[in-house]
């Protein structure tokens, strides 16, 4: 939710919580607003309304102490009748300020005053969004497509890691600002706000607020159904297919048409809307994230972020245009590190492990006959993927491991596991003549726990966590020992020490029924 100046709000992507667009004022008569003139919590004067949205109102103030600019979003009053709401609001913001990535707006600040007015200060972009941009300039160079999809992306990764969707991905909630050292540099706004529906729920509606635009919407999330992160991915493949065309792949008016057509009709390929030929290679990815089974889309954001970046290596070498001088790189520095508690991401291995022995190097033989054995597996991304994870895998068994963690399926990742315990490393001693230092230690087997102890697990966390306190749950559930273990782990992902206190009690006075 940052923000610009009030020529570039146009179709902001300032929108309230489940999609509903921000508009400017565009009335002649200057509405009389309390707000206006006024110090908010002793911290913020607010100097202009810069749009509205069914959430609330935002303005551009400035920090008193800083004396900078910020974009402040205060809620609707009606909208604060519901304690829950309130609640959910403040875990989700909460949720939102982890974020710290060059493509995603930072949430600063937070706060309720004494008088009861919520509100959230976000860093201020002085840009447009893409929406505006896309129906000033569209249809885009490819290379312009593909320079703006994989900053999306690499905001999309980072928000994925930390196990945060964003679910109203369009090109409104996309800034699009020019610097000095950067062409078309990308914030994206929003992150988690969308998420703020009652525990459990899938979709939250309440006079006329629908979570989610449905013209970006999933085939999943218009069924109300549980979602990952490839639904962001269908929602960034309708904003790639716009760039390319300046058309939506379906441009029709209600939720069910929408579903209707995307389960019964093919995309038309944004060749044929562009009237001018595409890279195949673009065309083909951004169909395949508009494909209507998240099976078949891109299995991470990371990966379809590495095959966009492959692509662009692609156009430059062309000399369809320079290098940008703002392209992070791929499958690198940017991926989110590890984080304590919970298992490496595939972003984070690609890294390389840190114990890997420094300047080892793999048979190139070895490596290629790995790569043959996966790429039916991942697909294009295969060569740059392998390139990458093997300059820091110590053994071939150690590379095997590193890349099974990027197979989407569960099945095909074990088979590839079985077959390189057999192929991969010919040096390696075969399971029949293992010496003890080779047999690793064995593994401790996860935990089996009755549905309705996660269930109620998941309930109370929801209360300090929101809704992503199912995706916390399972992700926990299996480590845990027993049930004060697994109540004492799942504390520890509550921010505040009050919060994890109440939390604890109330598990302890109401314990879930045993399995």
């Amino acid at each position: 939710m940052s923000h610009l100046s009030p020529d570039g709000l146009a179709g902001c992507g300032l929108l309230h919580a489940c999609g509903a667009r921000l508009v400017p004022d565009s009335s002649g008569e200057v509405p009389v607003d309390r707000f206006l003139g006024q110090t908010l919590n002793g911290t913020y004067f607010i100097q202009q309304k810069i749009g509205s949205g069914g959430m609330g109102d935002v303005y551009k103030a400035i920090h008193r102490t800083l004396e900078s600019p910020v974009a402040l979003k205060i809620i609707r009053p009606g909208l604060l009748s519901d304690p829950a709401m309130t609640r959910r609001f403040q875990r989700e913001a909460r949720a939102a300020s982890r974020l710290h990535h060059p493509n995603v707006v930072t949430v600063t600040d937070f706060a309720q005053t004494e008088e009861g007015v919520l509100y959230m200060a976000m860093e201020f972009v002085n840009g447009r969004t893409l929406a505006s941009v896309i129906a000033e300039e569209a249809p885009f160079p490819e290379v312009r497509v593909v320079r703006i999809g994989e900053q999306i992306l690499a905001a999309l990764a980072e928000a994925h890691a930390h196990e945060i969707l964003h679910r109203d991905l369009k090109a409104e909630n996309v800034m699009i600002e020019s610097r000095r050292d950067a062409v078309d540099a990308v914030k994206v706004l929003d992150f988690g706000i969308a998420k703020i529906i009652a525990a459990g729920s899938s979709t939250f509606t309440r006079e006329g607020l629908v979570c989610g635009t449905p013209g970006y919407m999933s085939p999943e999330q218009l069924r109300g159904e549980e979602i990952d992160g490839r639904a962001d991915l269908y929602s960034l493949g309708i904003v790639l297919y716009e760039m390319l065309t300046h058309k939506l792949p379906f441009e029709v008016q209600t939720p069910m048409e929408i579903l209707h057509r995307q389960l019964t009709e093919p995309v038309p390929p944004p060749s044929a809307r562009r009237g001018a030929p595409i890279s195949p290679v673009l065309e083909q990815l951004v169909l395949s994230a508009l494909s209507p089974s998240r099976e078949r889309r891109p299995a991470s954001a990371e990966i379809m972020r590495a095959e966009l970046q492959r692509l662009a290596t692609s156009l430059n070498r062309s000399g369809a245009e320079p290098e940008p001088t703002h392209a992070t790189e791929v499958l690198g520095q940017n991926s989110p590190g590890p984080n304590p508690g919970r298992p490496e991401t595939p972003g984070a291995l690609l890294r390389g492990p840190t114990d890997a022995k420094a300047g080892t190097i793999l048979d190139a033989a070895v490596v290629k006959r790995i790569e043959q054995r996966i790429a039916p597996l991942l697909g294009p991304v295969t060569p740059k993927l392998v390139k990458r994870v093997s300059s820091g895998a110590a053994t071939p068994t150690d590379l095997c491991r590193q890349l099974a963690d990027f197979i989407p399926s569960s099945e095909d990742k074990k088979k590839f596991l079985a077959w390189s315990d057999q192929n991969a490393d010919p040096g390696r001693p075969s399971a029949a003549v293992r010496t003890p230092a080779d047999v690793p230690p064995p593994r401790t087997p996860p935990t089996v726990w009755h549905p309705a102890v996660l269930e109620r697990a998941r309930r109370e966390l929801a209360q300090y966590l929101g809704p992503v306190s199912g995706a916390v749950v399972r992700r926990i559930g299996p480590r845990a020992r027993d049930l004060p273990d697994l109540y004492h782990r799942l504390s520890l992902e509550i921010p505040g020490a009050r919060d994890r206190e109440e939390f604890l009690r109330a598990a302890s006075n109401e314990p879930p029924e045993d399995a």
